[in-house]
């Protein structure tokens, strides 16, 4: 890796940290504690049913038209300390946006040197 990268990935990490840091300790609002607690309820062996079909289960009173298995996992690994301790799935989101930030970190360090040829 070239002199820097590990600053700017320090950079990057602080910068996410001040934006989505102060997110950590909020609350569910609205139909998260339906969501919450429908995706604690199912067993893992869940996780492949949700590429296939609605995530919900129909707690709307109708089948909305999307499939999103990570959301879904997602909520059913951080509430393994209860519903209503949203810490876990609060920080993992922090992690996920630092993550994504460094890997767009990395790709814009080589489409100049790719273009350049």
């Amino acid at each position: 890796m070239q002199r820097g990268w590990g600053l700017a990935a320090l950079a990057v990490a602080l910068a996410t940290g001040a934006v989505y840091g102060p997110t950590v300790m909020g609350y569910p609002v609205q139909d998260d504690f339906g969501v919450l607690a429908l995706l604690s309820s199912k067993p893992a062996s869940y996780f492949p049913r949700w590429f296939v079909s609605t995530w919900m289960d129909g707690i709307w009173g109708y089948t909305p038209d999307e499939v999103r298995p990570f959301p879904a996992l997602s909520y059913q690994l951080t509430t393994a300390a209860g519903v209503t301790n949203t810490f876990a799935n609060h920080a993992l989101n922090i992690a996920l946006h630092v993550a994504n930030g460094w890997l767009v970190l990395l790709a814009s360090g080589r489409v100049p040197h790719r273009l350049a040829r």
